[in-house]
């Protein structure tokens, strides 16, 4: 039979919420934005969307984006907001903010990949210590391949067509042509880290 080889099946992850778990990381956005526009109400308000999942102004369903549009009706503008998410992502990068992983994440991996499937996280997220972090977490193993400065959802669909025509990404980090995001595999690092 001739045509296109069949692609593993593929279990595809996000971060924030999925993997990871906790409202810190979006308060800590919070309190970047907050700062950038010496509204300390901000933080409130993000904590009461977060506990409740509701607001009735902003058309949005998921805590950084209510964060983000906090910080356009204060008027801070998209570069400022950028470097809020950044700062923010550089304290749960390092440790300072704090989370953990989901519960049973480690058995679905090892379910997935027993069956003949692979598992694949696709973050926005930066990719620079992504690494590191799914480490301290203790599932940087569970992954074959991160991607990380996803650019969801707009460059999903090239990240999907890139796993489609790859299988799974090699070992080695790289820069995506297609996509712009950051794809490696935790498992290499790892094992790099360790030898």
């Amino acid at each position: 039979m001739t045509g296109t080889p069949r692609t593993a099946p593929t279990l595809l992850l996000d971060f924030d919420g999925t993997v990871a778990l906790g409202d810190e990381p979006v308060l800590a956005y919070a309190r970047e934005l907050a700062h950038a526009a010496d509204a300390p109400d901000l933080v409130e308000r993000v904590h009461g969307f977060l506990a409740t999942g509701r607001d009735d102004v902003h058309a949005v369903d998921d805590g950084y984006l209510f964060a983000q549009a906090l910080g356009h009706e204060l008027g801070l503008d998209g570069a400022r907001i950028s470097r809020a998410y950044l700062d923010s992502r550089a304290g749960v990068t390092s440790g300072e903010v704090p989370l953990h992983a989901a519960p049973g994440l480690r058995d679905a991996s090892d379910a997935v990949r027993a069956a003949g499937g692979r598992v694949v996280l696709v973050t926005n997220a930066p990719a620079d210590g992504l690494d590191g972090l799914l480490a301290r977490m203790g599932v940087a193993d569970a992954f074959d391949a991160v991607v990380g400065d996803a650019r969801k959802p707009g460059g999903m669909g090239a990240i999907l067509d890139e796993l489609l025509a790859e299988g799974c990404p090699p070992a080695a980090s790289r820069r995506s042509a297609t996509s712009g995001a950051t794809t490696s595999s935790p498992r290499s690092s790892a094992a790099a880290e360790r030898g």
